[in-house]
């Protein structure tokens, strides 16, 4: 239903509000209410509400209005939890112009969630917690789908941080019976999450259902990343089926990988080859694949590593010297190596240290890294007891258990 502009204005001339002060009370200019009163100019449903309540009139918002508004931000918040930042960035400064005319519509939260995704996958730090704070102030208006994107999007950001509160997350994302997309996203991260913990058969459980949902749903570039995952949880077990998957899609021309996909990929093959002690093959599969994917941290912490493995120490030195590892992870690991290869007496206290306090955020190999340290350690200083310690927590992470 729409408002003819000749009863705004008998209504308004009949209550002796001017002009001015209504379009000031409506957040609108005096022009704009002008061409709506003269029928110039035909006003979003929003604006008609405002005028509609200034005025004491009867008039509600059609919710099939907010329908293709809806859709451009589900298209948008897909986008971004897709990783497909380049299309999420054209559409962000267009969805930025218009939010405004819906900070009082049933809209104005799915705003609110979209760009906080947005500034999540950007990691755009700032904008995260700004819309973080201002959507737990209003968490008791989301329905569920709201919730559950919130409970989502809160896990992403706390599993590289805090793994005992994106579990929560995790957990509270999959209760709230989303959509198929969110439920799938929510399976995926939660896989990846159980593997950071080393629960391998919860996260091939949650792999599986991930990537029946995101066949259901066609979304092929997550259900690359459910291949990957799952590849990553079989290297723990065995060494040719999920080494020549992870090869395939790294040698397929078909997929159009991002370099970024791409180095996750090697990282993954590699990570294959060094849990089988096959450090040449992890070294050729660098080689190979260097030049069309992106360096970062995990890279070259693994060219260190097979310098290292191979008992390159001065190369391994080297390497890290010429490198500024900017997550923390990756600085402790090689601040351990330096140690090992300098055999300094006090190892065993900084290779425990570490473990204690990365209990809730190193992922299963670096885990592994650190004990069998320790055991060579004990073993080279007699310590038969606190050898078979660490054997026995070893063991444990290896089947599978926290």
């Amino acid at each position: 239903m729409q408002i003819p502009g000749t009863i705004i204005r008998i209504n308004r001339m009949d209550q002796a509000i001017k002009l001015t002060a209504l379009a000031y009370q409506c957040h609108i200019s005096a022009s704009y209410l002008s061409q709506i009163e003269t029928g110039k100019a035909q006003p979003d449903p929003q604006i008609l509400q405002l005028l509609a309540k200034a005025l004491d009139l009867d008039y509600t918002i059609d919710q099939a209005w907010l329908i293709p508004a809806k859709q451009k931000l589900e298209h948008f918040v897909r986008n971004a939890l897709l990783l497909d930042l380049e299309a999420a960035q054209k559409q962000a400064p267009a969805l930025r112009r218009i939010r405004k005319r819906y900070l009082n519509s049933p809209l104005a939260l799915d705003y609110h969630l979209a760009f906080f995704v947005y500034a999540l996958m950007t990691k755009n730090l700032r904008q995260m917690v700004q819309q973080k704070h201002l959507l737990i102030s209003v968490q008791d208006r989301f329905d569920e789908a709201q919730s559950a994107l919130f409970e989502l999007v809160c896990g992403i950001s706390a599993l590289k941080q805090d793994l005992s509160e994106a579990e929560t997350h995790f957990k509270q994302c999959l209760k709230r019976n989303p959509t198929s997309l969110m439920g799938a996203l929510g399976h995926y991260y939660t896989s990846l999450f159980y593997s950071k913990k080393g629960k391998i058969l919860l996260a091939r459980e949650h792999c599986d259902a991930a990537s029946r949902l995101f066949t259901q749903t066609n979304c092929y570039p997550f259900l690359i990343s459910c291949h990957i995952q799952s590849a990553a949880i079989l290297s723990l077990q065995e060494f040719d089926r999920p080494a020549a998957i992870l090869t395939s899609i790294l040698e397929s021309k078909m997929l159009n990988l991002t370099p970024g996909m791409r180095s996750a990929i090697l990282c993954t093959l590699c990570w294959c080859c060094v849990n089988h002690r096959h450090y040449e093959k992890a070294g050729a599969f660098l080689s190979r694949f260097a030049d069309v994917s992106d360096s970062n941290d995990e890279m070259d912490f693994l060219r260190c590593f097979l310098h290292y493995k191979t008992g390159n120490i001065a190369g391994m030195k080297r390497l890290a010297s010429a490198k500024e590892f900017r997550s923390q992870p990756f600085q402790d690991l090689i601040r351990v190596m330096n140690a090992v290869g300098d055999q300094d007496p006090h190892r065993d206290k900084l290779l425990i240290t570490l473990l204690k306090h990365g209990r809730s955020c190193l992922d299963l190999n670096q885990k592994r890294f650190y004990l069998t340290l320790l055991i060579n350690y004990y073993d080279e200083k007699h310590k038969y007891v606190k050898k078979s310690q660490c054997l026995q927590r070893l063991a444990e992470l290896l089947q599978g258990w926290e």
